[in-house]
């Protein structure tokens, strides 16, 4: 809290973590260069080196693992839990966990990453989700379970891209 002004009940702990805060309130902020940029961005939980780094007035958002949404400077309302996870973002209500989720994302918004580096083809999808390693979606208000993966609904072992347990099957 190095250049802080006005700003109150801030938590700010590691190598210049939260350095630039001026007026931004109830932050926390934990690791080297964590919420650095940090100026007026309020409700902000920043735990691990680097993350958050270039956060300005970004809010409610929390960024969880090395350089975990590292690049964030406006973006609001994200949660990115991992290496790296969201590393590009700067779009708002973003859900990503994982090492490298979301990390081609840049301006997009409501979309979900869960599972190790599953991500977007494109930076500025909506609604968007991918689910499952290595996992990628390219349009928005989409849907990608798996890398390859068949999907049972109803059955534990799917033979098919689709399957379901009536023993129907949808193939390509």
């Amino acid at each position: 809290g190095y250049s802080n002004t006005e700003g109150g009940y801030n938590v700010f702990s590691g190598l210049e973590s939260g350095y630039s805060n001026t007026t931004g309130s109830y932050n926390s902020t934990y690791g080297s260069y964590a919420g650095r940029a940090n100026t007026t961005g309020s409700y902000n939980s920043i735990y691990g080196p680097h993350a958050g780094k270039n956060n300005t007035s970004g809010g409610g958002n929390t960024f969880i693992g090395p350089q975990s949404g590292y690049s964030n400077s406006t973006g609001n309302y994200n949660a990115m839990h991992g290496s790296h996870a969201g590393y590009n973002n700067n779009g708002n209500y973003n859900v990503m966990m994982g090492y490298k989720d979301g990390y081609t994302n840049s301006t997009g918004s409501s979309n979900t990453f869960l599972g190790y580096s599953t991500d977007c083809s494109s930076a500025n999808l909506t609604n968007a989700t991918a689910i499952g390693a290595n996992a990628s979606v390219s349009a928005s208000n989409s849907l990608v379970l798996g890398n390859g993966a068949n999907v049972g609904i109803g059955t534990s072992a799917p033979a098919y891209q689709l399957q379901l347990s009536s023993d129907n099957a949808a193939k390509s």
